[in-house]
């Protein structure tokens, strides 16, 4: 997997948020790039129309797809109980 194109845990990302997302839209509305560990793939779907499709797709298993965010949420939860 190659690097990081957008790095949005910068300064420099944190303060042009907004011509960031503006420029993934117009040049990369679906995009994928290396997570923090280098390995694990993020995705970026920054188009409306493009969110709204992905989520209507029935062959797209979103649950797989954020069974790492919920197992994490869960893990922190019970933490603080």
């Amino acid at each position: 997997m190659e690097g990081r194109k957008y790095d949005l845990y910068s300064d420099q990302f944190r303060a042009s948020t907004h011509e960031t997302d503006a420029a993934m839209r117009e040049i990369d509305p679906v995009f994928s790039q290396p997570g923090l560990d280098g390995t694990t793939a993020i995705w970026f779907v920054t188009r409306h129309d493009d969110v709204l499709a992905l989520l209507m797709d029935d062959e797209m298993d979103l649950v797989v797809a954020w069974e790492p965010v919920t197992t994490a949420r869960s893990a922190a939860t019970r933490s603080l109980s």
